[in-house]
């Protein structure tokens, strides 16, 4: 079981983080009640599945996604890291830590986002260039 007095990964970690993936904006946060992670991703207005409830978005993420809501002119999507089996550093002095449970780590996190992001991506309708014999695009 993880405690205060060993040496726990969230105490050297950044609280916030934010960054571009393939063009979208990525956000990771940690939460101040429990200390877990989160991750978002804001779509743009053009993207598919703008404005769509989270529960409708074809991904697999980790734990599934767990928020939408309007962000400015942005759809921002998201993902939790407090679900059963992950160590939540709020939780450590109330409850004993399975053997199989994993804190998500700033690294995890973004590494989810990469996914996540490669996923939403290839969501996106594609233009498509066809060329007949005579050069002249359709």
């Amino acid at each position: 079981m993880l405690n205060k007095t060993e040496e726990n990964p969230w105490t050297e970690e950044p609280n916030h983080e934010q960054f571009r993936i393939k063009g979208y904006l990525c956000e990771i946060k940690r939460m101040p009640e429990l200390g877990h992670l989160c991750g978002y991703v804001e779509l743009p207005s053009k993207h598919p599945y703008y404005g769509s409830d989270y529960e409708d978005i074809p991904v697999d993420v980790h734990g599934g996604l767990t928020y939408a809501m309007q962000n400015e002119e942005y759809w921002e999507i998201g993902f939790d890291c407090a679900h059963l089996g992950d160590i939540i550093p709020g939780l450590i002095d109330h409850i004993s830590a399975l053997p199989n449970e994993h804190y998500w780590t700033i690294q995890d996190v973004e590494h989810e986002l990469y996914k996540l992001v490669d996923q939403l991506d290839r969501l996106q309708p594609r233009k498509i260039k066809l060329e007949n014999t005579n050069g002249i695009e359709h």
